[in-house]
């Protein structure tokens, strides 16, 4: 059980990482490119040959990288094959390949969000309604379904027939708007479904393991809707206990977001964590024997399980639940539990599942933390002995928030173009809170309804929850809180690359890190100023896409010129949002659709449909 603290013993002892890293490899290669099927599987075989002759026959030590090199190889190859079977787009009865179809029998996947009136909902489908006969369909769809006063909300693994059109998913995003071709496409998923109510029926409800739970889940909800808790804290709860945010405002996530803390809103590995910690702690008094340490794991097992049962088998709770289930097993087995190992172990079983799972950015996110927590957060903690429980306590929490952002910061930037500055003072108050919150909301549960303790349990859960948002509000508007920061894919590695070399300099000692750390500065702030100098010189055009009025802008350089008839928060949020994706540090509104005015040496008037030109311009 016992753990290094050094950076290089933590990637030494993880076999797993090396069998991982190349089956990612692979499996973006077969994204990438279109390998025939039987030519990269006859390429695995090839490859495993080579590797069972080569080790067979090696006998000498300082040759024993040679089967290494080729397990490398094998593990590439199969994930190149591994993608290609499991690419649903070249079959002959995927969904694209049946336009004609009127209805679909899905199956749901995952529940996105459930409102008092729509559902979303990822749905796999395995057929199509053709000229009112059923014929086989396979594919991915994005679902949206009108609920009325009689419709039951669909859980996950309930059977549907939607009488409706599957369109392709095109709608142009506006600049540094929110892609939902992208994001459906990271899910598999190139055409959505729209059906009102009335026009999609259960068919078979979930009877499955998953189906266990959604009792649970609903006697939660219905308990925390019996409690006295405002509507706004009400929101609260549900998000940080079960991971459901339809009753948040958009300003309380907007908070969240500024402030670097929207993880605590969305059930993850966070929460499975703090679960599996607790519970580790309180029995830890089992002892050491065989029989106790099976009994106490065998315990934490069946509660983690419940847990991300009761959350709806989301994939980030049960990326987590899968790891901390490993780690289970090692401490039942005395095996040494190296947490890097671990997470690569439970990476590869969860790509073998679903390899689309690699391209999502919740997937990638949630086990880049990990992997800085696993590699960063026992060098970094150990830098420093505090000589107080208390600061104990707080170097603790600097120390896991800095190890998870060095490996998320890059890929965050690149997906969002901002940073939350505040991220660190606001993790180590509102993780902290968050903490106390699962428990008080757990306690909220199980005493909202007796007399007395129930009401001082809800007035606690109110304070706590107030203090909360306050938190979240004050480091979301302090000073420079949420900067545009935007940088390509190239920078992201680049970032990357200088996050290890850092890594090896500060905690690892290594002489060649420091110059490399240097070298990659520089080339970094090149890279940046010949971005800002192309900025610069930028001219860009863009209607917005708003179908209740005309707004269009003028980008010129790093002037933002906006045309519009009227501006509500909704326009007001998408100037914001562009502004911050052109790089803007000018920003003119113009309202109204005929006056003229000159940008960049153009001279621009937008008019309507019932002006009418002066005789001399014709």
């Amino acid at each position: 059980m016992r753990q290094s603290n050094s950076l290089r013993s933590a990637i030494v002892r993880a076999p797993m990482l090396r069998i991982t890293a190349p089956f990612i490899g692979g499996l973006l290669i077969g994204r990438s490119v279109h390998f025939s099927i039987p030519i990269a599987a006859c390429i695995t075989l090839v490859a495993i040959a080579i590797w069972l002759l080569v080790t067979l026959r090696i006998k000498t030590y300082r040759l024993r990288w040679i089967p290494g090199v080729l397990l490398i190889a094998i593990m590439l190859s199969f994930g190149v094959t591994w993608q290609r079977i499991r690419a649903k787009g070249e079959r002959t009865d995927d969904v694209s390949m049946i336009s004609h179809a009127v209805g679909w029998r899905v199956r749901i996947i995952e529940v996105i969000s459930v409102g008092d009136r729509t559902v979303r909902a990822w749905a796999d489908a395995d057929a199509a309604m053709v000229e009112d006969r059923a014929v086989p369909a396979s594919g991915r769809l994005l679902i949206t379904l009108l609920k009325d006063s009689n419709s039951v909300a669909p859980t996950v693994d309930d059977q549907l027939l939607v009488i409706a059109r599957a369109d392709t998913i095109d709608r142009v995003p506006d600049p540094g708007g929110f892609d939902m071709r992208d994001w459906a496409r990271t899910y598999g998923a190139s055409y959505a479904c729209f059906a009102p109510a009335g026009q999609w029926t259960m068919l078979e409800k979930a009877t499955g393991w998953a189906s266990l739970f959604d009792g649970a889940r609903d006697r939660i909800v219905t308990w925390l809707r019996r409690s006295d808790l405002g509507d706004r804290e009400r929101g609260m709860v549900k998000a940080i206990l079960l991971g459901i945010r339809d009753e948040l405002d958009t300003d309380q996530k907007q908070a969240f977001v500024r402030s670097g803390t929207m993880h605590v809103l969305a059930v993850s590995g966070s929460h499975v964590a703090l679960v599996y910690g607790v519970l580790l702690w309180s029995l830890q008094g089992l002892g050491e024997r065989k029989r106790w340490r099976i009994f106490r794991s065998v315990l934490i097992l069946l509660a983690l399980w419940a847990y991300a049962g009761i959350t709806g088998f989301t994939p980030s709770v049960l990326r987590a639940t899968i790891t901390f289930t490993l780690f289970c097993i090692a401490d039942m087995t005395k095996w040494r539990v190296e947490p890097v190992n671990s997470l690569a172990a439970a990476a590869f079983l969860l790509l073998l599942w679903d390899p689309i799972m690699l391209v999502q950015l919740s997937f990638q996110l949630s086990f880049l933390a990990v992997l800085g927590i696993a590699l960063f957060y026992r060098p970094i903690h150990h830098l420093w002995a505090p000589p107080h429980w208390t600061l104990r306590y707080f170097w603790s929490l600097f120390s896991v928030s800095i190890a998870a952002q060095a490996f998320t910061t890059p890929i965050a930037l690149l997906s969002f173009k901002a940073f939350p500055v505040w991220f660190l003072p606001a993790n180590m108050a509102i993780v902290g809170l968050v903490s106390i919150g699962v428990f008080g909301g757990l306690a909220l549960l199980l005493f909202h309804a007796v007399p007395f303790v129930g009401g001082a349990v809800t007035w606690c859960m109110e304070q706590l929850l107030l203090l909360l948002e306050r938190c979240s509000d004050f480091f979301a508007n302090a000073p420079g809180a949420y900067p545009s920061v935007r940088i390509d894919v190239w920078q992201c590695m680049g970032l990357y690359a200088l996050v290890l070399c850092l890594a090896g300099w500060l905690l690892e000692k290594w002489h060649w890190a420091r110059s490399a750390t240097l070298a990659l500065v520089c080339v970094l702030l090149m890279s940046w100023a010949f971005n800002a100098g192309r900025r610069n010189v930028q001219r860009q055009f863009v209607v917005y896409d708003d179908r209740e009025k005309l707004t269009c802008a003028v980008v010129n350089g790093r002037s933002l010129t906006v045309f519009a008839d009227s501006v509500d928060e909704w326009t007001a949020r998408k100037v914001q949002q562009h502004k911050r994706n052109a790089g803007a540090v000018e920003l003119r509104a113009i309202k109204g659709l005929r006056e003229m005015i000159r940008t960049g040496g153009t001279m621009i008037m937008l008019i309507d449909e019932s002006y009418s030109p002066p005789k001399a311009a014709l």
